[in-house]
């Protein structure tokens, strides 16, 4: 809304944009850990598909 009225450059809204995006990425990070019932999994690591599909398979058996 700034940068419409002209009371922002183009630059500093981006800058503000970026910084509050990770503000919001860090809150729901910080609240969907605290969820005892979420299972995370690393995607960085191999073998994180096969991990899925077993939890997945659990819930059936």
């Amino acid at each position: 809304r700034e940068y419409f009225k002209g009371e922002e450059d183009l630059k500093e809204v981006i800058q503000r944009w970026q910084f509050d995006e990770h503000n919001y990425l860090r809150r729901q990070l910080t609240f969907l850990k605290k969820m005892k019932l979420i299972k995370w999994f690393s995607i960085q690591k191999g073998g994180f598909e096969k991990q899925i599909v077993k939890l997945v398979k659990s819930w059936y058996d």
